[in-house]
């Protein structure tokens, strides 16, 4: 098989991340990612009439954060209405946060944070605030490098630090682990289960 082409809608750049280590860890490849602009989840739902069609002609990944909301087919019923999910689309909600989906790597999140394994939540999806937990480890385990990146300085009213993304981006791309996050996130080990099913329809 070829180089196949997959089309990424994500909130953000740290969701971008993850949601291609999760195609290439799943797949055999090689792929090549194009991207919708990352813009937060209402410029995914505005697009989402467009991606549906573009599922036409090669698989979409479209990932985005439950937040708020009671609970995932909730949401995405909101979203897609009466409109089916076509074959090649996959639609995934990380709970609560996409971060939740990081710390699901325990092992991987305690080395990037220089914390014992036991101060990694071993259910994330259970978390109400995942964003929250990433920045309490860092403040207490993170060297300082880390921590300066990844915590908001304080007096400042931003709700992380002006190196999150990048510092959370190249964990995603450097030691994030796929095998050991879905052993401890349903919602990811759903996401990786429709993943596989889609690559595999493909290349049969």
């Amino acid at each position: 098989m070829g180089v196949m082409p997959f089309y990424l809608a994500t909130e953000d750049p740290i969701s971008q991340a993850l949601a291609i280590q999760v195609v290439e860890q799943t797949g055999a490849g090689p792929f090549v990612f194009e991207a919708l602009k990352t813009s937060g989840f209402g410029h995914l739902k505005k697009n989402l009439p467009a991606l549906l069609r573009l599922a036409a002609h090669c698989p979409v990944f479209l990932l985005t954060d439950l937040d708020q909301k009671p609970c995932a087919p909730f949401l995405m019923q909101q979203w897609l209405g009466e409109n089916p999910l076509p074959e090649r689309f996959l639609f995934r909600v990380a709970v609560r946060e996409v971060e939740s989906w990081l710390l699901a790597d325990r092992k991987g999140m305690a080395d990037f944070m220089g914390a014992p394994l036991e101060q990694i939540p071993a259910n994330p999806d259970f978390l109400a605030d995942p964003k929250e937990t990433v920045l309490k480890i860092a403040r207490r385990y993170a060297s300082r490098a880390v921590r300066r990146d990844i915590v908001p300085a304080k007096g400042v009213r931003a709700k992380v630090g002006v190196g999150y993304n990048q510092r959370l981006m190249a964990f995603v791309k450097e030691s994030w682990c796929l095998e050991r996050a879905v052993l401890h996130s349903e919602s990811l080990g759903r996401a990786h289960h429709r993943l596989r099913v889609i690559l595999q329809n493909l290349e049969g």
